[in-house]
């Protein structure tokens, strides 16, 4: 406050003295009209302190926010620059005209000219699979589709509900009409779903009692409700649940809660089903390679496919490197492995956590995969080479010492979002949705592909809102001999079946499960105590390590305590 800040100066015979800004104003130039408001200090980190009163100062417009957005902030950004497809094609013609008038002279003195036309490129719509239920087929429209019977349901005999005591009135009503239709709607699609055993409101600084007081119920799983989307009690619940007390917990929204329907029962239902060993449907993906292609045999072994994803913790200290593997013939059930790396960009520990994939692999089938699909995410394409060799030695490294001559086929893709490529047409026929973008399953591998790699571009999913950033795959080493369609058509097929919606998505299932186990190992990580770099780096492994148990610390206990979530969808 300008009227309590206080700083030393000196008279004008040389005296020391001390007064607030708020004085100091008044006497230099004139009086604060808001002396109790807050002072800007202008200064640097480690330069001398300048403070101004907040009502002489004014923020620029237009400048860049540094540092890291959140996600309520980052949805917030998301909704407010959402446009349809034309209009962004539109603001983009619109100034590359302007600068293309404004700098006309220089690129004339230059001898340039500059097109100021957009490419144009061939493009094919692929054909849609079919997306396999219990009961048939679903009908899709437009990459969406209404979810039927699952095709392999679970059990959840015994579940209970909790909720944090943080709201005026009382939900508890509500939550037991909310676990009727639950129980209702899972019938319906084929789990045998019991009745839910008990709600109970808990005080936030109790949950962890709580979840004591619940891990001796012997529940399936437990559902919390918590009161908003980034709460900060989330990650205490699934850090303490899931790793102290193997437990499985599924979170939901009170909001979402309150407006359940059918079809929001049915999503939640399909992440309880995953997340208890059961899925809900799959699709063929014999169908994605062409029967005359060298690799037409791909899915008649056992297949792996897996995805990397890299990320940092919330302290920024350590860079987290998540892995998740396939473990059923239609890629529909993953688990995941988790380790720090030294490197931002490559997951340094990637031969541990590659034969801890292949063990559990050989756990729940009985069966070594003889091809790995392996899917990372975009990098430099100065990089692309060397950290493609370093991965792929990490791989088979990993093979040779689980069983010597042991060589899977690898196949090595890198999918990419970082660019700015967008797609676009005039014939209104191909602008579908609310953003207008084109179908579902449209790939681009002419006109602005590389000449010298493997590579093409596929928008999977038609876009909720916006215009659609297609994905950009490089296939870089491929001992699977896949041929351009089969290529396309696989990762293509991969974006089908996601258990968290009933649409294509973006990019492989395997790549979005990998970037939900990086976000589920933050969590995690939040509230490890801040130790020296190497036992910091001892607890967050010790965290990361699903097949034991660990305290609050991230401390593994005196005798090792197994985890049953390791082998499991948990974190879906």
């Amino acid at each position: 406050m300008a009227h309590m800040l206080r700083f030393k100066t000196r008279d004008e015979l040389g005296n020391e003295r001390s007064q607030n800004v708020a004085d100091y104003y008044q006497n230099k130039y004139e009086a604060l009209r808001n002396p109790k408001l807050p002072c800007i200090n202008t200064a640097g980190k480690n330069a001398r302190p300048e403070f101004f009163p907040i009502e002489f100062c004014s923020i620029m417009g237009r400048q860049p926010v540094k540092g890291k957005l959140n996600d309520r902030e980052v949805a917030s950004m998301i909704k407010f620059a959402s446009q349809p497809a034309p209009e962004t094609f539109k603001e983009i013609s619109g100034a590359m005209a302007q600068k293309r008038k404004l700098f006309e002279q220089d690129f004339r003195v230059a001898g340039l000219e500059i097109e100021d036309k957009m490419v144009k490129a061939e493009a094919r719509v692929l054909q849609e699979p079919k997306v396999n239920y219990a009961n048939g087929a679903a009908q899709m429209r437009e990459g969406s589709w209404n979810p039927l019977r699952f095709v392999k349901p679970a059990q959840a005999k015994r579940w209970g509900c909790v909720y944090l005591n943080m709201t005026r009135f009382n939900p508890e009503q509500k939550i037991w009409d909310f676990s009727c239709m639950l129980q209702k709607i899972a019938h319906e699609m084929g789990m045998e779903f019991g009745e839910c055993e008990f709600v109970n409101g808990v005080c936030p600084r109790e949950i962890g009692n709580f979840l004591d007081w619940a891990k001796g119920q012997e529940l399936d799983f437990l559902l919390c409700v918590i009161d908003r989307k980034f709460s900060d009690y989330y990650p205490k619940i699934i850090a303490y649940a899931e790793r102290t007390l193997d437990l499985l917990t599924q979170c939901l929204v009170l909001k979402n809660l309150e407006r359940a329907n059918p079809q929001l029962c049915k999503t939640l239902l399909a992440k309880i089903n995953a997340k208890l060993g059961g899925y809900s449907c799959y699709v063929d993906l014999k169908l994605a390679i062409q029967e005359n292609s060298d690799a037409a045999g791909l899915f008649e072994v056992p297949v792996m496919i897996q995805a990397l994803a890299i990320n940092t913790t919330q302290t920024d200290e350590l860079t987290i490197a998540t892995l998740s593997s396939s473990f059923d013939e239609n890629a529909t059930s993953f688990n995941m492995v988790a380790r720090t790396t030294l490197e931002p960009n490559f997951a340094t520990k990637l031969e541990k956590m590659e034969k801890a994939a292949l063990v559990n692999f050989y756990k729940l089938t009985r069966a070594k995969p003889q091809a790995i699909i392996f899917f990372r995410p975009g990098m430099n394409e100065a990089d692309m080479a060397h950290i493609m060799t370093l991965e792929i030695k990490a791989i088979m490294k990993a093979c040779n010492k689980l069983e010597d001559g042991y060589c899977p086929r690898v196949t090595y893709i890198v999918a990419s979002k970082m660019h700015r490529t967008r797609f676009g047409s005039s014939n209104r026929s191909l602008q579908l949705g609310k953003g207008l973008n084109l179908p579902a399953g449209t790939v681009v591998d002419t006109e602005i592909t590389s000449f010298d790699k493997f590579d093409f571009y596929l928008q999977s999913s038609m876009g909720i809102q916006g215009t659609s950033i297609p994905t950009h795959y490089y296939i870089l080493h491929d001992d699977n001999r896949l041929d351009a369609d089969s290529a396309q058509g696989l990762c293509y097929y991969l974006c089908h079946g996601f258990a968290r919606c009933n649409r294509t998505i973006s990019m492989p299932n395997a790549m979005k499960y990998a970037q939900l186990a990086s976000a589920r190992a933050r969590n995690w990580c939040k509230d490890i105590p801040a130790a020296n770099p190497r036992e910091y780096e001892e607890r967050v492994d010790n965290m990361l390590d699903t097949k034991y148990l660990v305290d609050r610390n991230g401390n593994k206990y005196g005798k090792k305590q197994k985890s049953s979530l390791y082998q499991t969808s948990f974190f879906f």
